[in-house]
């Protein structure tokens, strides 16, 4: 392609089309020829494709035109001259009132007509006068006749007004800007034709001026005070805040404006008008476009004014042409790339409309609009880099909106939004990670009252714990007279520490809102009191006169522990606690004794054992605790003062009970804490910690429910915890605030239902469900961004209801559910690369987005996302090894991308992915944390990658790999007798088909034998088993030459018409093996493909002893795809052919 700045060497031809090129932009009129709004780079081209010119008239026409009247032009054919005034009154997308200020007559030849003799625009519109011009439009000021108001009418100037290009062009502006209903947006009152069938619009006339005024005027008054010596960072204060927000309104307005599928091509700070009552406006759609509304009209001229030139091809836009404004316009419109722009590309023109907010500057400098594109690719500079004072934060949105690739910018100008709104809220934005002491200094100007308070708490915990040790010192050096005094002096600052422990332990602030730096407030006012308490334990551990404030010590010492540090710390103190309790009850004369105070330490220490994993030891002292309690809390006062401490025990007992397998005993001690909670709660209605404490309750019940496969009695206790959750914050005060544990239980709650019903197979119930603990969580999440539990549990509802969706069958809704989910564990991710919890559940939601893939059948894309799933895999369990579930989930994601590999027919990559998986999921099974949820699942899977090794050829690796099996399932805690005699059966059974493929049917009768005695002496239990035995059977006696007739019939007679259901399902199993290698379809090693075939002909004799027995769902087999294909072989494609005939043709009806 040419180009117009090279050297004047590059021949006569192209010397002569610059003189060419010279001449026609000086002397053509505006908008007269196609090339007169072109770039002169597109001319160039034009001439040389055209070939009819002839040199000597290229000379000719070279010549230097006569100078002309009027201001000098440039050789830019889009650089047009401007005029313009800085009037305040505005009226349209191509005028001031839409962002440009309208032009003053410079000379007789520019005044503007008179208005035209016309009746006015179909009688209803009088024309007043000229508002303004831009390049192909004009606007009046106008007044309506049938609504008394001035309004602004549009129309084509009359020297275009004919050309049917512009009038379409025209045309789609009117019908974008008429069809967005939105304050943001000047409305349109009437679109029609004039008497000469012209078309124009009229629509409200507003007064203002583009926020590029605005932007000068700021940036002016900053500039003076800084040179006046003022402190650079007062720029960024109220001023530059209303500034802001005008902006954010013109970001709202185009997210509306993308939800209603149009996009704009030409946002900058002149296309965005400021009104004077808070008015703002995006405004001149002409480049504007219609997603989804195929081939689109020519875009306009470019209206002059004083912004940067835009580009405008006045052909129909194609790929290639480049739409916008040069300094404002994404990489994707600078290359032309046309199909490519989206509303990600209004994005980054809204970052580089906040850089010049920002900084004063235009993005990218410069009068050649090539240039200025060169430097579009290059990539933009940080807005600090102009101006060292503007906020990081603020520094980091604008760079995530101009970023060079659309993936790594906002997903939408909502998002944009949001953040900047964040910045004005003082929240944390999602474009850049903060340091420790931005977010300490966040938080205390949030807090101001507790960040005072706190440094008070720190202050009078060190005076207080000091003046205490310093009072018993010198209590134990001065006589006994002194030490009464000294002792008084010690209740006295010991009462001041327990006080405040009190107070740092208990409020919610500190204690619910789980933030990184609440978090660490909260330990380190924590850590003052530990200090006083060890110091106090340490000089007093002899002193039989203090023996209770000892104990109390020991136990405050405990509890601190629990919190700031392990459950392993927290043991020995309470330990010490309770010999001391001990001591004092064994001492006690009225039998009576600090029985409460004793048992109230047992429940703590019973918490402490609990998080330790030590359930055994954690139940002995829980159960302790109850013991004691249960009596006290019979008396009156005693249910006032330590029933909540009953009900707490009580509740843990239940959760220690149903993880050790007792249900039954677990449910009897949920329903005590319930009742007496229940009874509690009646008594205090306005206590919103009992409504806590029950809804935490009734929650527990329906997971030992659900864990006891009740789910009718789990989505009860379910749906109870919602429902109790929202009548105590229904019953609070309006101006009360509401506890943020009850707020959290009903996003619990609503999530429990979510998966109770996805087990039992509702998937539209469930989806509503996790919708409801959606909306509670987002709220949280929002009021509270510090809060990380809270954004994983939003995260994990978001991940839920994709689950849902995709069992639906809605997998566009589930994958963007799903993002949804994978964006908040990365943003915690980012935040904190050390969180396991978020790497775990990241995991989980990126496999479930492979399983998407693969249920579409789009392996290639699978395969990325279950590789990632495993990486999140492995660095969650780098940071809890112990974790069961963890490793539970990286042995599924390696089967699940194994499987991928398998689909794809790679032979070499498949068994390698499934070694590592059968490792991985082997580990687990012999793991004595395992649970009986995670036996059938790793034992079918790591059996699976056996018959992957059989169908890839090696029988022997096969025959290996069932032999690990069996030894994992016979050293598996979580499995019972039942289990492991049916996994032993199974893996025989793969045994044989080995040695069959393999061409050893001696091998394999001889297993036959034993097996086949195992199973019959089991009876009907391993009928399903018996049945693949005799199959096995039937077809090596065929194979040896030998009949088989009385084998069959012998299987057949183990079925009835009423176990059809249970053979098809049978048949879609083995037919899922048969297909495990590429859908069934490569060809595999002689082994292998014996092996495959030996399955289908299984499942396809399976599938016809199923309709023999009656089965006449004929449509759930035709869906059935593997069926399907493991029945396209010669010898059952006949049987393939009938099912696949929508009905029989001469059945009973048919017609």
């Amino acid at each position: 392609m040419a180009d117009l700045d090279r050297d004047a060497d590059g021949g006569p031809d192209e010397q002569a089309l610059r003189a060419l090129l010279s001449a026609l932009t000086r002397v053509a009129p505006a908008g007269s020829a196609p090339w007169s709004q072109e770039p002169s780079l597109h001319l160039v081209e034009l001439f040389r494709n055209l070939d009819a010119i002839d040199r000597e008239r290229l000379a000719a026409l070279a010549r230097p035109a006569a100078p002309t009247e009027g201001p000098a032009r440039t050789d830019c054919a889009w650089d047009l001259p401007t005029s313009r005034d800085e009037e305040t009154t505005a009226a349209d997308p191509e005028a001031e009132a839409a962002g440009r200020a309208p032009r003053a007559p410079a000379s007789p030849a520019q005044a503007p007509p008179a208005p035209p003799s016309r009746e006015g625009l179909s009688g209803r519109y009088e024309l007043i006068k000229v508002h303004a011009r831009g390049g192909i439009g004009q606007v009046w000021r106008a007044r309506d006749r049938q609504l008394p108001r001035m309004v602004a009418v549009k129309e084509l100037q009359p020297r275009v007004a004919d050309r049917e290009d512009l009038r379409a062009r025209f045309l789609v502006e009117a019908e974008i800007t008429g069809r967005l209903e939105h304050p943001g947006i000047v409305p349109v009152y009437s679109l029609g034709e004039d008497e000469a069938g012209r078309p124009y619009y009229a629509m409200r006339f507003v007064r203002g001026h583009s926020l590029s005024r605005a932007i000068r005027d700021f940036h002016r008054t900053r500039q003076e005070a800084e040179a006046a010596g003022l402190d650079p960072g007062r720029a960024w204060g109220l001023d530059f805040r209303l500034l802001l927000r005008r902006f954010v309104g013109a970001c709202e307005t185009l997210e509306y404006a993308h939800s209603q599928g149009c996009i704009h091509r030409d946002l900058k700070p002149g296309n965005i008008m400021v009104g004077p009552y808070g008015e703002t406006l995006v405004v001149d759609w002409g480049l504007g476009k219609i997603l989804g509304s195929g081939p689109e009209p020519a875009p306009p001229p470019s209206a002059d004014d004083d912004e940067a030139p835009r580009l405008t091809p006045i052909s129909a836009t194609s790929p290639g042409d480049r739409i916008g404004t040069p300094q404002y316009m994404s990489p994707e419109q600078a290359l032309g790339a046309l199909e490519r722009v989206g509303p990600r590309s209004d994005v980054y023109s809204l970052g580089a409309t906040l850089f010049e907010l920002l900084t004063g500057k235009v993005p990218f400098d410069g009068q050649d609009p090539h240039a200025v594109t060169v430097a579009v690719l290059r990539g933009a500079r940080p807005p600090r880099s102009e101006l060292a004072s503007i906020p990081a934060a603020l520094d980091a949105i604008c760079a995530k909106a101009m970023a060079f690739k659309p993936e790594d910018r906002y997903p939408s100008a909502g998002m944009l939004a949001r953040d900047l709104e964040s910045w004005l809220a003082d929240e944390p934005v999602s474009a850049r990670e903060e340091s420790r002491r931005e977010r300490l200094a966040r938080w205390a100007r949030r807090h101001r009252t507790w960040a005072a308070a706190a440094a008070v708490v720190l202050v009078a915990v060190s005076l207080t714990t000091t003046a205490a040790a310093l009072a018993i010192g010198r209590s134990w050096r001065n006589e006994s007279a002194a030490r009464g005094q000294a002792e008084a002096n010690f209740e006295s600052a010991q009462e001041t520490v327990d006080k405040y422990l009190t107070r740092i332990s208990q409020d919610e602030l500190l204690a619910r809102e789980d933030s990184v730096d609440l978090r660490r407030l909260r330990r380190d006012l924590l850590r003052e009191a530990l200090a006083y308490y060890e110091r106090f334990a340490r000089e007093h551990a002899d002193d039989d006169r203090l023996k209770v404030k000892l104990a109390r010590a020991y136990e405050n010492v405990g509890v601190i522990q629990l919190v700031i540090a392990t459950p392993q710390d927290a043991v020995a103190p309470l330990e010490s606690a309770v010999r001391i309790w001990d001591e004092l009850l064994a001492n006690a004369t009225d039998g009576r004794g600090p029985i409460a105070e004793r048992a109230w330490v047992l429940s703590k220490l019973g918490q402490a054992r609990k998080a330790q994993g030590l359930l055994r030891e954690a139940l002995a002292a829980l159960e302790g605790s109850v013991a004691a309690l249960g009596p006290i809390v019979a008396r009156a006062e005693g249910m006032e003062r330590w029933g909540g401490t009953l009900a707490d025990a009580l509740s843990d007992v239940a959760a220690i009970r149903a993880e050790l397998g007792a249900v039954d005993e677990s449910l009897a001690a949920s329903a005590d804490a319930r009742r007496l909670l229940e009874r509690l709660a009646a008594e205090s209605p306005d206590d919103a910690d009992l409504g806590v404490k029950l809804a935490e309750v009734v929650n527990n019940q329906g997971f030992v429910s659900q864990k006891r496969r009740d789910h009718a009695g789990a989505l009860r206790c379910y749906e109870g915890c919602e429902a109790v959750c929202r009548a105590r914050l229904a019953a609070l005060p309006k101006d009360a605030p509401r506890p943020l544990r009850l707020l959290e239980l009903v996003g619990l709650g609503a999530a429990n239902t979510g998966n109770v019903l996805t087990e039992t197979g509702h998937h539209a119930e469930a989806e509503r469900a996790y919708l409801r603990s959606l909306e509670a969580r987002q709220a949280l999440a929002e009021a509270h961004p510090t809060v990380v539990r809270y954004r994983l549990q939003l995260g994990q509802t978001y991940s839920s209801l994709g689950d849902a969706r995709r069992l639906l069958g809605r997998d566009a809704e589930a994958l963007a559910a799903l993002g949804e989910a994978r964006s908040t564990f990365e943003g915690l991710i980012a935040r904190d690369p050390d969180d396991v919890d978020a790497r775990g559940r990241l995991a989980r939601t990126l496999n479930t987005i492979g399983c998407i893939r693969d249920d579409r059948e789009e392996h290639r894309e699978a395969v990325p996302e279950f590789r990632r799933a495993v990486d999140e895999y492995r660095r969650a369990i780098a940071g809890a090894a112990e974790v069961v579930d963890l490793r539970f989930g990286l042995a599924l994601s390696l089967a699940n991308l194994a499987e991928q590999h398998a689909d794809l027919g790679e032979l070499g990559p498949t068994r390698s992915a499934w070694d590592e998986a059968a490792r991985a999921l082997l580990d687990v099974l012999r793991d004595p944390a395992a649970g009986p949820s995670h036996v059938p699942i790793c034992l079918a899977l790591a059996t699976t990658s056996g018959d992957v090794r059989l169908h890839t050829g090696d029988a022997e690796g096969a025959l290996a790999r069932f032999e690990e099996v069996a030894d994992a399932i016979r050293d598996a805690r979580a499995a019972d007798g039942a289990t492991r005699a049916s996994a032993a059966a199974d893996l025989d059974v793969r045994r044989v088909a080995a040695h069959l493929a393999a061409g050893r049917a001696d091998a394999a009768e001889h297993l036959l034998d034993r097996l086949e005695a195992d199973l019959r002496a089991r009876g009907p239990a391993a009928r399903s088993t018996l049945s693949e035995v005799l199959w096995l059977r039937a077809a090596a006696a065929r194979r040896a030459g030998r009949a088989a007739d009385a084998v069959e019939a012998e299987r057949a007679d183990l079925w009835t018409p009423a176990d059809a259901d249970a053979l098809v399902a049978k048949a879609s199993t083995i037919a899922r093996r048969a297909c495990l290698v590429g859908h069934g379809r490569p060809p595999l090693p002689a082994v292998g493909r014996a092996a495959r075939d030996l399955d289908a002909a299984q499942a396809a004799d399976d599938l016809r002893l199923a309709l023999a027995l009656g089965f006449a769902d004929l449509a759930r087999i035709r869906a059935d795809g593997d069926l399907m294909k493991a029945l396209d072989r010669p010898e059952s494609r006949s049987l393939r052919d009938d099912l696949a005939f929508p009905e029989l043709p001469f059945a009973p009806g048919a017609r």
